[in-house]
C-alpha cells in the first residue's frame, strides 16, 4: 500500500505535538521541584524518589506500551497516555502528603511514553525513504519539557499552585480528545513472533545495541539536563531558579531543534562521521564546562552540548528508521524510550554523589566528558565495525512455523531486490546463516540488480561460505544436471543462487524444494512501507509435480 506524503505529513505533526504535551507534563517535576520543597519539605530521599519517579516509571512503561502500540495502534494509546498525563497532573494540584505526591509523580511518568507511542504511529504512515528523517523530526517534540518549564512555574504566583497545574492538566486532556478523533494508524502487518521473543532477537542485533548505547548517551544526557541543569547553576552559580529555569528551557529548544537537523544531516554525510564529531564536540566542551568558567562562557557550554545530543539522537532516529520494519516500530522506540530514562539517572546521581564526596562538581562533569570522549574514540577507532552493524538492516520476522535447522528455497524476484538490494542481501545472508539455503533468482537482463551483484553482495557479507550461482531454465524445463549440481552444493554446505530467466521465480523454486527434498519454500518481496519482508510461498511444495 502506497500512503502520500499530503496524508503522512499531518500524522507526524498531530504525533509531534502530542509527543511535546506529555513531555511537558513529564518533565515539569524538575521545574517545580523549589516548590514541591516549600509546600512539603520532603527529606532527601523523598525529594530525590519525587524527582526520579517519572524517569524510572517512564522507562519501566515503554516497553509494554510500545508493544501495545504496534498491537493496537496509537489511536488507543495516545489518547491513553495522555488522560493519564492529566490525571497525574490534577492529582499533583490536590495531594497534602509526600506518600501522595510520589505516586502522583510516579503516574506522571507515563507521559514519557509518548516517544514510544508517537514513534509507532509515524513509522506506520511512512516508508523507509522517509521514515527516518519524519523520526527525527518527530523528535523534536522533547522541546514540548522547555514549553512546560518556562510557562507554568510563572503561573503558579499569580494563579496559585492548585489552579496553575489544573489548568495544565487540561492540555493533555484536551490533547487525549483531539487525538481520539484525528488519529488514524496505518495498517502495518502484524508480528508472527511473541514480544519476548522479539526483544530478545532485537537485542542480539549489533546495530540494536548500538542504537540503544547511543541513543542512551545522547537521551539520557538531555534528559539529565532537564532534571538536574538548573540545581546545578543555582548551587555553583548562585542563579535563581527562575533564570535556571529558563537557561534550561533554551537548552531543551536548541537540542529540539537539532533533532530534525541531524536526521537530515545523517540522509547526506556519513552518519559515523556524525556521530564522532559530535561526540567529541560535547566531549571537549563537557571538559571546559567542569572547570566551571564565566556565566557566560557556561551558558553557550551548555548551548552547544544541548545541540550535540539533539544532533546525536536525530541521526540514531533517522538510522533506526531507514531499517526498522514499521509493524515493529513501537517496540523498537520503547526499548529506547526506556534506556534514554534509565540513563538520564546515571549523570545526576554521579554529581551528587562526587559533590557530596569533594565538594565541588569538578570530577563529576569531568567523568561525563570522558563518556562523550570514549564514544567519539570507539566511534573512530572501531570505524568499520560500527558502520557496518549501523548500516545492517534487522532481519524481517520469519515465519512461526520455521524450522531452525530447515533446507529452505526461498524465491527473490531480481525487480524486488533491486529496490533494496543492501536489504535483500543482508536478510538472505541471515537465513543461509541458519539453514541449508537455495536461492531462486529470477532475473532477466532489464533488471538492473543482475545475479553477480547479489552473489558478490553475499559474499561480502558471509566471507566463510563458499557462494555459487548455477544458471537454470525456467519450470517447467529443469534441467537434471543442474538439479543434481544443486544437491551437490547444497551436501557441501554452500549457498547456491539459481539464476533463472523469469519475473517470477515462484513456480521454480516450487519445484526445486520438490527435487531438493526441502522443508520450506519463501518468498522475499518488497512492499514501499514494510521494507523486504518473507513470506511462505501461497502454494505447498509438495503441489508441484517433480
Amino acid at each position: 500500500m502506497t500512503i502520500s506524503p499530503a496524508r503522512s505529513l499531518p500524522i507526524t505533526v498531530l504525533a509531534t505535538l502530542g509527543f511535546a504535551v506529555n513531555s511537558a507534563a513529564w518533565m515539569l517535576v524538575s521545574a517545580l521541584e523549589p516548590y514541591l520543597v516549600q509546600q512539603y519539605s520532603p527529606g532527601r530521599v523523598a525529594r530525590a524518589a519525587v524527582v526520579a519517579a517519572p524517569l524510572v516509571v517512564g522507562a519501566l512503561a515503554c516497553i509494554p506500551v510500545g508493544a501495545l502500540t504496534d498491537r493496537y495502534g496509537a489511536r488507543w494509546t495516545f489518547p491513553l497516555v495522555s488522560l493519564v498525563s492529566a490525571g497525574a497532573l490534577a492529582a499533583l494540584a490536590v495531594v497534602r502528603t509526600v506518600p501522595a505526591l510520589i505516586l502522583a509523580c510516579c503516574a506522571l511518568g507515563t507521559g514519557g511514553t509518548a516517544f514510544t507511542v508517537g514513534a509507532g504511529l509515524v513509522a506506520r504512515w511512512d516508508g523507509p525513504g522517509r521514515r527516518g528523517l519524519r523520526l527525527s523530526a518527530f523528535g523534536a517534540g522533547i522541546g514540548g519539557a522547555a514549553i512546560g518549564a518556562t510557562v507554568v512555574r510563572p503561573l503558579i504566583g499569580p494563579l496559585g499552585a492548585g489552579t496553575a497545574l489544573l489548568a495544565t492538566a487540561a492540555v493533555p486532556a484536551g490533547y487525549a480528545v483531539v487525538a481520539a478523533v484525528l488519529v488514524r494508524d496505518a495498517p502495518a502487518r502484524r508480528a508472527d513472533r511473541s514480544t519476548l521473543r522479539d526483544i530478545a532477537a532485537m537485542l542480539g542485533l549489533s546495530a540494536m545495541r548500538y542504537w540503544v548505547a547511543l541513543y542512551a548517551v545522547a537521551a539520557g544526557g538531555l534528559l539529565a539536563m532537564i532534571v538536574y541543569l538548573p540545581t546545578y547553576l543555582n548551587r555553583v552559580y548562585r542563579m535563581d531558579w527562575a533564570g535556571a529555569a529558563v537557561l534550561m528551557a533554551l537548552s531543551v529548544a536548541a537540542a529540539a531543534l537539532s533533532r530534525p537537523f541531524g536526521g537530515w544531516l545523517a540522509g547526506r554525510r556519513d552518519a559515523v562521521a556524525v556521530l564522532t564529531c559530535c561526540f567529541a564536540g560535547v566531549g571537549a566542551l563537557g571538559v571546559v564546562l567542569a572547570f566551571q568558567p564565566p556565566l557566560p562562557v557556561t551558558v553557550v557550554g551548555f548551548l552547544g552540548v544541548a545541540v550535540g545530543l539533539g544532533t546525536v539522537g536525530g541521526v540514531v532516529c533517522d538510522l533506526v528508521g531507514r531499517t526498522i520494519p514499521r509493524g515493529r516500530a513501537g517496540l523498537v522506540a520503547g526499548v529506547l524510550g526506556a534506556t534514554g530514562c534509565l540513563a538520564a539517572l546515571l549523570p545526576p546521581l554521579v554529581l551528587s554523589v562526587v559533590e557530596r564526596l569533594d565538594g565541588s562538581y569538578e570530577i563529576g562533569l569531568m567523568l561525563l566528558a570522558n563518556v562523550a570522549l570514549a564514544t567519539a574514540l570507539h566511534l573512530r577507532m572501531r570505524r568499520e565495525l560500527v558502520d557496518g552493524a549501523l548500516a545492517y538492516p534487522l532481519t524481517p520476522t520469519l515465519p512461526a512455523d520455521l524450522d531452525a535447522t530447515a533446507t529452505t528455497v526461498v524465491a527473490v524476484a531480481a525487480a524486488d531486490a533491486a529496490r533494496s538490494p543492501a536489504e535483500t542481501a543482508a536478510t538472505l545472508a541471515d537465513l543461509a546463516a541458519h539453514h541449508e539455503l537455495v536461492i531462486t533468482y529470477g532475473h532477466d537482463e532489464s533488471a538492473a540488480f543482475g545475479p553477480t551483484a547479489l552473489v558478490e553482495a553475499l559474499r561480502a557479507r558471509l566471507p566463510r561460505f563458499r557462494v555459487t550461482a548455477v544458471f537454470l531454465d525456467a519450470y517447467p524445463h529443469l534441467g537434471e544436471p543442474e538439479c543434481a549440481l544443486l544437491a551437490e552444493l547444497l551436501d557441501e554446505g554452500a549457498l547456491a543462487v539459481a539464476v533463472v530467466p523469469t519475473t517470477d521465480p515462484g513456480p521454480t523454486a516450487r519445484a526445486l524444494a520438490v527435487r531438493l527434498a526441502a522443508d520450506t519454500t519463501l518468498r522475499l518481496g518488497y512492499d514501499p512501507m514494510d521494507g523486504t519482508y518473507l513470506r511462505t510461498l501461497a502454494e505447498p511444495a509438495s503441489s508441484v509435480p517433480g
